[in-house]
C-alpha cells in the first residue's frame, strides 16, 4: 500500500499540470507534466514538456505547480 505522502504527491501533480523549476543557471523553466513514473527505489518522477520544447524528467519534489500558467 502506498504511503499517504506518496498518494498526496501523485494527486498534487496530475498530467497536464503547469509547473516550473529552476535550472542550473538559476533561470525559471516552465512546462507541462506529460507523464509520471516511479523509480525502482520508489521515487516519483515527472516528465515535463518545457515551454521551449525540451523534454525533462525530474523528481516531483524538484518542481512547483505554476499558479499563473502562461
Amino acid at each position: 500500500m502506498a504511503a499517504a505522502s506518496t498518494i498526496l504527491a501523485m494527486n498534487s501533480m496530475p498530467v497536464g499540470s503547469h509547473v516550473f523549476f529552476w535550472d542550473t543557471r538559476g533561470q525559471v523553466i516552465k512546462g507541462v507534466i506529460q507523464s509520471t513514473t516511479r523509480t525502482a527505489e520508489g521515487s516519483l518522477m515527472v516528465v515535463i514538456n518545457s515551454d521551449a520544447g525540451r523534454t525533462i524528467t525530474l523528481p516531483v519534489a524538484a518542481v512547483t505547480l505554476d499558479p499563473n500558467p502562461s
